[in-house]
């Protein structure tokens, strides 16, 4: 057997026993997804702006030395 076959072999036990148990699983497995997406996005955007930043920062730091350079000769 599997693990998804095992899992849902005991997700049907739950709901054949339990009804309201097999509602606080769904909601769990929900909220644990939503909440990995979330932190998924939230990790991406960091990412993003950080390299952006140092995008940025590279460019200031070429111009500025453009034209301190120019400005010597």
């Amino acid at each position: 057997m599997n693990i998804p076959t095992i899992v849902w072999a005991v997700f049907v036990y739950i709901t054949r026993s339990r009804k309201i148990v097999a509602v606080g699983v769904v909601v769990v497995v929900v909220v644990v997804v939503v909440v990995v997406v979330v932190v998924e996005v939230v990790v991406v955007v960091v990412i993003v702006v950080a390299v952006v930043v140092v995008v940025v920062v590279v460019v200031i730091v070429v111009v500025t030395s453009r034209n301190s350079i120019s400005s010597s000769e």
